[in-house]
């Protein structure tokens, strides 16, 4: 039997996705006429990318924190290559489907916010008080659309974050490990250290470096002085107090964390090594401190 909740919260969706069913209508009018939407009006947008495991997700998190931000997780994942303003307009940004995204799973453990369709509905009213300055989206594979999407939403900014390479390829190989996670068994190190590069290489190759931010996974959530500054000069703000306590909160569990990483063993260490692009290592470590 369905409760009261359920079917309040299946109505809900419905109407969701009724609303954007009529947006979209109303879209490929404008394009029959010749006419595309730009997107929401008197916002920024941000792009946050990097190699997957390498903290974009607690990143993104901690951002939306922020009543000036609103940021989806993977919310257009599965489109990226599709990606343009009008997925950004009220009427389809917050009522997603799962042929864009996938909703967070319970064996991450960490808080990832948003997170389901209720978040989402939950931040449509922070987008309706008038707040936002920033809104955007985070997901991994960014990096391989960054001229693309510098093209398709002019001024727009990108965050890529850039993680030690061991300690990708660590959370690759225990994440392959474990049964109850849905990640591949195959997804190991050598896949990490695929991607690691593929990011890294397509941030180097973006021929607009004012409009992009690397950062050093070490330096932010290790709490380097100036970090947390850095990133939102970026962003065109200024941290707020409230935001300072969190990124230390966030500072103080990742360092928690990091006591429970176990490191590669050294058959495993020595071929990422020997993988490893060391003329991009070089130029991120540069590029993370400018």
């Amino acid at each position: 039997m369905r409760t009261a909740e359920a079917e309040g919260a299946g109505t809900q969706r419905i109407a969701g996705l009724e609303e954007r069913i009529a947006a979209e209508v109303q879209e490929l009018t404008r394009r029959a006429r010749g006419r595309i939407s730009p997107g929401p009006a008197g916002v920024r947008y941000l792009f946050v990318c990097g190699c997957p495991r390498s903290g974009t997700t607690a990143l993104t998190t901690l951002l939306n924190e922020d009543e000036r931000v609103l940021l989806g997780q993977e919310r257009f994942r599965l489109i990226r290559k599709l990606l343009e303003p009008f997925h950004f307009t009220e009427e389809v940004f917050f009522n997603p489907t799962e042929r864009e995204t996938s909703w967070a799973m319970p064996w991450r453990g960490e808080r990832v916010r948003p997170g389901s369709f209720a978040e989402y509905h939950a931040l449509r009213e922070r987008w309706r008080g008038g707040t936002v300055e920033v809104i955007g989206d985070k997901a991994p594979f960014y990096s391989d659309q960054l001229e693309r999407l510098g093209s398709a939403f002019p001024g727009a900014r990108f965050v890529l974050l850039v993680r030690d390479l061991h300690e990708v390829a660590a959370s690759y190989r225990r994440r392959a490990a474990d049964p109850v996670d849905h990640w591949p068994a195959e997804n190991g190190h050598a896949l990490a250290t695929e991607h690691w590069n593929a990011a890294l290489g397509h941030a180097r190759a973006f021929p607009e470096a004012d409009r992009l931010l690397l950062v050093s996974h070490a330096r932010f959530f290790g709490g380097t002085p100036g970090e947390l500054d850095r990133l939102y000069a970026f962003l065109g703000l200024e941290p707020e107090v409230a935001m300072r306590e969190r990124h230390a909160a966030m500072v103080e569990d990742a360092e928690v964390r990091r006591t429970r990483v176990r490191p590669l063993p050294p058959p495993v260490a020595a071929a990422v090594d020997a993988a490893r692009d060391r003329d991009l290592d070089a130029w991120a470590a540069r590029a993370t401190v400018s």
